[in-house]
């Protein structure tokens, strides 16, 4: 097969407004193989796109190779361990979780808690709990990190714990020690996990924190 340089493969099933052409069409680029029984073409996968039903866009009267004649570019039946049209043996999440909201909680007693301050003595627990917007697993060691507000520097690290809720929240905890600085606690939304590509999804893109502001 002679192909050249310009020619692109069409596919179908890719959902991202962002980068979908006319009639939901995108196109692969050629390269390589021009002259030899197999030609290849590379799609590179945006943010954002999605398909669970990929398919070559074999269109009626053209085939499904842009810049090549319709005698040369017709796609005929594929082997059925590899029919893409039939078996949509390629799914596609370029679409990265990203952190929803963050609920922190201790197990302070009610006397503990006075005008909406929680003091926290040794040997209590605060609790962080991050919710996402899809399941992810942890493959590191995350930990959500809270800053003492009189000194930045002194930090009280939560450990991951894991996920709940199919894998849709997060929770870090820790209990605070005798040695843990005194004073009140933040923590910046947009730094407060730590090693945060650790987390990921099913597809292996990493979380992502869009939060912003100091709580």
């Amino acid at each position: 097969i002679t192909c050249n340089t310009g020619a692109k493969l069409k596919l179908k099933g890719i959902k991202n407004g962002s980068t979908i052409g006319v009639d939901d069409v995108v196109y692969a680029d050629y390269s390589g193989g021009s002259g030899s029984t197999s030609i290849t073409f590379k799609y590179v996968v945006h943010e954002g796109d999605e398909s669970d039903k990929l398919e070559v866009y074999n269109e009626s009267g053209k085939g499904p190779i842009e810049g090549m004649t319709s005698a040369n570019a017709h796609l005929d039946v594929l082997a059925d361990a590899n029919n893409l049209q039939e078996n949509y043996t390629i799914a596609i999440d370029g679409k990265s979780p990203k952190v929803d909201t963050i609920t922190i909680t201790t197990d302070a007693v009610f006397g503990n808690i006075n005008d909406d301050i929680t003091y926290l003595r040794a040997g209590r627990k605060i609790t962080a709990k991050v919710k996402v917007t899809e399941a992810v697993t942890v493959q590191g060691a995350p930990k959500f990190v809270l800053k003492n507000k009189t000194d930045s520097s002194k930090e009280l690290k939560l450990i991951c714990q894991g996920t709940e809720n199919d894998g849709k929240t997060l929770v870090f905890s820790a209990k605070v020690e005798s040695d843990t600085t005194n004073g009140a606690y933040n923590y910046d939304s947009s730094q407060c996990i730590e090693n945060i590509n650790t987390i990921k999804d099913s597809f292996g893109n990493s979380l992502l924190n869009v939060k912003t502001g100091v709580e």
